[in-house]
């Protein structure tokens, strides 16, 4: 009989899969190449993402503006408060990794 721990365990480890698996599904639905992936790849400049975001408005696309653009929701929020960070996120995902913004927890 398993315990509750290694159960709890389990069960997260698989809800992380199935949310990873899901987003890349949104990510490959929504546009092949992000804005964030062609400036990293040479084909756009950080000055183009006002007409990214001008291009999700006008089309259909079946994602968030967030995905769209290639940025997960903390980044997203990132950029939105501080444009000017739009360069971390941009050197973030350069070395293979993503922007997040501690969660606080409230144990009151």
């Amino acid at each position: 009989m398993m315990d509750f721990a290694a159960l709890r365990t389990q069960a997260i480890e698989l809800l992380q899969r199935e949310g990873r698996v899901a987003y890349r599904e949104r990510q490959e639905h929504c546009a092949m190449k992000t804005f964030l992936d062609l400036v990293l790849a040479g084909d756009a400049r950080q000055d183009d993402i006002d007409d990214f975001v001008d291009q999700w408005h006008d089309g259909d696309a079946s994602c968030s503006l967030a995905e769209f653009l290639g940025m997960s929701d903390d980044e997203y929020a990132l950029w939105v408060e501080k444009p000017s960070s739009l360069s971390l996120i941009l050197q973030a995902h350069a070395e293979g990794m993503r922007l997040e913004k501690p969660h606080r927890i409230n144990t009151q």
